[in-house]
C-alpha cells in the first residue's frame, strides 16, 4: 500500500491500522543453531520478498577473547560464493587485539570473534537478492572471563550474485543460534 498521510485528530479505520501495522518493522525469516560445530549454514533466509536484512547472533560459547574469527560467505543455493569480498575491521579491545588490513579481494568477511564466554553480533546486509553487490556492516563483541573485544566490521561482496543465504565458520567450535530478519 503506498505512503498514506495522516491528519491530527483523524479516526483511523481498522484496514488502515492493519495495513500500518503490516508495513512495519522486521520480519522474522528463519533462527539457525549449531551446538560445537565449526560451521552454522542459513539457508533461504534471503528472498526477493525484502531488499535488506538485520543477522542477530548470540553466542554461547567459543575460543579466546577477540579470536578466533567469525568469518561469513554467502550462498547461492547451496554454494557458497568465494570470491570477491571487500572487508575492513576496526577493533576496540581492553585487551591487545589483533591487527587487520583492508581486504580487498578476499574469500569471506569476518562477522564476528568466538568469545570463549560467548558474545554476540549484529549484521546488516542490504542487497542480497539483487543482481548488484551486497553489502554489509557488523558490530560484534567477544566476552573472555573478565576481557571483552568489540569491533565493526563493513564491507561488500562485488560478484553480482542473488544470494539467498548463508555460512558462519570459525577455525574453532562455536555453540550459538543465528536470526535473520527482513526489513519491511
Amino acid at each position: 500500500m503506498a505512503d498514506q498521510t495522516f491528519t491530527a485528530g483523524q479516526v483511523l479505520t481498522a484496514a488502515q491500522m492493519t495495513t500500518l501495522q503490516a508495513n512495519a518493522g522486521l520480519v522474522p525469516m528463519g533462527s539457525f543453531t549449531n551446538a560445537a560445530a565449526t560451521t552454522l549454514t542459513a539457508t533461504g533466509c534471503f528472498t526477493s520478498a525484502y531488499t535488506n536484512y538485520k543477522l542477530v547472533f548470540v553466542l554461547t560459547a567459543g575460543g579466546a577473547v577477540g579470536s578466533p574469527d567469525i568469518t561469513c560467505q554467502f550462498l547461492v543455493g547451496s554454494t557458497a560464493t568465494i570470491t570477491n569480498y571487500a572487508n575492513i575491521i576496526n577493533y576496540n579491545s581492553n585487551t591487545a587485539g589483533p591487527t587487520r588490513a583492508y581486504t580487498a579481494a578476499g574469500t569471506s568477511f569476518t562477522i564476528g570473534s568466538a568469545g570463549s564466554s560467548g558474545g554476540a553480533f549484529t549484521c546488516d546486509v542490504y542487497y542480497p537478492q539483487q543482481n548488484s553487490p551486497t553489502v554489509f556492516i557488523s558490530n560484534y563483541v567477544g566476552i573472555g572471563g573478565t576481557s571483552s573485544f568489540a569491533a565493526n566490521s563493513s564491507g561488500s561482496q562485488t560478484t553480482n550474485n542473488q544470494h539467498t543465504g548463508l555460512t558462519l565458520t570459525c577455525s574453532s567450535t562455536f555453540t550459538g543460534t543465528l536470526k535473520v530478519y527482513g526489513y519491511r
